[in-house]
């Protein structure tokens, strides 16, 4: 059984922080006499970048469900920033998902009748902190207009169009412009290349990651496609996690 441990240094620290720690942790559906997966140990440090890959049906979106403090584990614990999630309530979850998650779905979840500068700052509507972190060296629309440049939206009058008129390309990049405002300390991408070319898959992967780099956020990104595991520091697979029947 492997450990999943991983050590990365993030700019300027002499060690690396533990962000994310799932121990004993598994899942199981009600009804079902089988876990769907049990994970003895994984850790994520600050800025790190983890590939992880599993078919369909092998529990991705499920895991990435109890880290967001979605789901509750069958059994084991999660800790984010030394949180334990079994101490937190429901309101105190949903407040450090805010806070400190940015997500990128496979169909990106875009609110089609909203600008796209109104999609990418909705975070900071419903986090304080996301809000404080993205306006303390410019105003909100100036840092929206740094995120859609370094993500290469940089056509003209692009900041005022409605989702629905982008481009899937296009609606990707805002996706993960609304990930990353307000700097949070994790990033989670959930199969978000799934509807794109292979060229357009890697200048995603690429502007994602700088990006993520520039404000040290950990990135997790989970995809069924094994050639995009080579942008990433560490690579795991589903199945390298034990699945149990217990008696």
């Amino acid at each position: 059984m492997s450990d999943f441990k991983v050590s990365v240094r993030s700019r300027g620290e002499s060690s690396v922080q533990e962000l994310l720690s799932l121990k004993q942790v598994s899942f199981r559906w009600p009804r079902q006499s089988r876990d769907l997966f049990h994970i003895p140990e994984f850790s994520l440090k600050r800025g790190e970048r983890v590939f992880l890959r599993g078919p369909s049906g092998s529990g991705k979106s499920t895991l990435l469900n109890l880290i967001g403090g979605v789901l509750p584990p069958t059994q084991g614990e999660i800790e984010f920033e030394g949180r334990s999630y079994s101490s937190l309530s429901s309101s105190q979850k949903d407040a450090l998902r805010s806070d400190q998650m940015g997500f990128v779905f496979q169909m990106f979840n875009l609110i089609p009748f909203l600008t796209v500068a109104e999609n990418i700052s909705l975070p900071c509507r419903f986090s304080a902190a996301r809000l404080k972190r993205a306006t303390e060296q410019r105003s909100l629309g100036e840092e929206v207009e740094r995120l859609l440049d370094s993500l290469a939206l940089n056509e003209p009058g692009i900041a005022k169009r409605r989702a629905d008129e982008l481009s899937v390309g296009q609606q990707q990049r805002v996706a993960c412009a609304r990930a990353l405002i307000g700097e949070p300390s994790l990033v989670i991408a959930d199969e978000p290349t799934s509807a794109l070319d292979s060229d357009t898959k890697e200048m995603f992967i690429r502007l994602l990651l700088s990006e993520s780099q520039r404000c040290s956020a950990a990135v997790l990104f989970v995809s069924h496609d094994p050639s995009l595991a080579s942008f990433f520091s560490r690579s795991l697979q589903m199945g390298d996690f034990q699945k149990e029947v217990t008696p």
